[in-house]
């Protein structure tokens, strides 16, 4: 029988993380930093807290606008609002140290954001019903 090979990982660097930055645009050197939010101050709902965020950070929603609109381009009709979420964590390398996070909880008011305010995203994203407010009638 023959050895297993070992795959080995060279070591992480103990450096700081690098400046977080998202290209708005490939094809140019456009790029922005998000800003520090905290946005997740208790006794606020969800839906303040996503006010607060998306108020405080105005280019996730314009990059969100972009990348549908390229896919839509390449000719897919309906898409993930959870796909692009994990596509801009991975562009901007949000980490929990930076104190900038993108909380799951936006994922499907930002989903019918963009549908509401962008009439060629309409039916884009599959979404549930928004869930009924407390002391709110049915």
């Amino acid at each position: 029988m023959h050895a297993a090979s070992v795959r080995t990982r060279p070591p992480r660097s103990r450096s700081k993380r690098p400046t977080l930055r998202v290209v708005r645009n490939v094809e140019s050197d456009e790029t922005w930093k998000p800003n520090v939010h905290a946005s997740y101050r208790s006794g606020l709902t969800i839906e303040e807290q996503f006010r607060s965020f998306r108020r405080a950070n105005p280019e996730v929603e314009r990059w969100l606008v972009q990348r549908c609109r390229e896919l839509k381009r390449q000719g897919i009709n309906h898409y993930s609002m959870t796909g692009l979420w994990e596509e801009l964590r991975w562009l901007t390398d949000l980490g929990s140290d930076h104190g900038f996070k993108l909380n799951n909880n936006f994922r499907a008011p930002m989903a019918r954001r963009l549908m509401a305010r962008h009439p060629d995203l309409k039916g884009f994203f599959r979404t549930r019903r928004p869930p009924t407010r407390l002391g709110s009638r049915a």
